[in-house]
């Protein structure tokens, strides 16, 4: 159980890091260029409020805006934790209100920028949707959460290229409704996704390889929560933490003592960093492996702000403890 007393600054103290303010160099292609704010809390925001990459990239916002606000509200009314940093000025609901498109069921990366047609619902993915089923679900927005449904029903449960059939139980969960069969199809997915998952990090064996990570990481916590008819999953919820593989994230603590301050370094430098620590140094894991996959996701260097883990560390704490590897 994580202690109520336990501090914001304590969380960031196992390679989270307040790194300061910095704007380094963007890698990959050409996004809008200037720097976005950065909070105390360490996510960028933009000229709405909302989160976006270091460069004021909003491919992610609808993501980041779902895992924040999620994230945030278990921190609150589950671990005791109280507020998450400091109030950012904008509301959830102001957010799903930029996000939706009008009263549609329809959402969209991001409500402004243009760029890829970042701001049109035909650009969505799984990704983006998956965390702002569960904060829509958590904070009782259930009009919307029925709109998102009622739109993906209608399309053959397809947005865009994703098939979200096999997520209906999630959306049922996150509006606190039955399951289908006792929860019986829900076990039943949730264990060959788990699976499908360790499978293909095992065939692949790739320290590299987070982002899947991720969705399953918000549906197994949402299931964690109490009363939300997760009883069937926990022991999924078990072996995706204790089974799932190292990544590089587990060894960023190593790094950052032994590269202080560089924070643009790119990924390639930052895995034959690491690949050499491990071999010539001895570096060994310092956080469960599922920590790990978000420490790495989320790294200064990537430029996505690395307050989410902050946010999510209590969280993978309680209900994603594993042993930490020894090698």
């Amino acid at each position: 159980m994580v202690s109520a007393k336990l501090t914001r600054r304590r969380l960031l103290g196992t390679g989270v890091g307040s790194l300061g303010l910095i704007a380094p160099p963007w890698f990959g292609a050409a996004r809008p260029s200037e720097a976005c704010a950065r909070t105390e809390d360490e996510f960028y925001l933009d000229d709405l409020g909302l989160i976006v990459q270091r460069n004021c990239d909003g491919g992610d916002t609808a993501q980041r805006e779902g895992m924040y606000w999620f994230g945030t509200w278990v921190w609150r009314h589950d671990l005791g934790l109280g507020a998450f940093g400091k109030p950012r000025g904008i509301t959830l609901e102001r957010v799903l209100n930029h996000l939706e498109v009008g009263q549609t069921g329809q959402f969209r990366r991001h409500p402004t920028q243009t760029q890829d047609g970042l701001n049109l619902p035909e650009k969505t993915s799984r990704d983006q949707l998956i965390p702002l089923i569960a904060a829509m679900g958590v904070h009782g927005d259930h009009a919307r959460l029925d709109r998102l449904r009622d739109k993906i029903s209608k399309n053959f449960y397809f947005v865009n290229k994703d098939f979200l059939l096999f997520f209906d139980e999630y959306i049922k969960r996150a509006l606190n409704r039955e399951l289908q069969v006792n929860g019986e199809i829900d076990r039943f997915l949730l264990d060959g996704a788990v699976t499908l998952r360790l499978n293909e990090l095992g065939k692949k064996e790739d320290m590299d390889d987070v982002g899947d990570d991720l969705n399953l990481i918000m549906q197994l916590a949402l299931a964690a929560l109490p009363g939300r008819r997760g009883e069937k999953v926990k022991a999924i919820r078990a072996r995706y933490s204790h089974d799932r593989p190292k990544n590089y994230g587990v060894y960023l603590s190593s790094y950052r003592k032994a590269f202080p301050g560089d924070l643009t370094a790119s990924k390639e430098l930052m895995v034959s960093r690491i690949d050499q620590g491990i071999k010539n140094a001895g570096w060994k894991p310092d956080c469960p492996n599922v920590l790990g996959a978000l420490k790495w996701y989320f790294r200064e260097e990537s430029g996505g702000g690395p307050g989410m883990v902050a946010l999510y560390k209590p969280i993978i704490e309680k209900y994603f403890a594993a042993p930490i590897a020894t090698a």
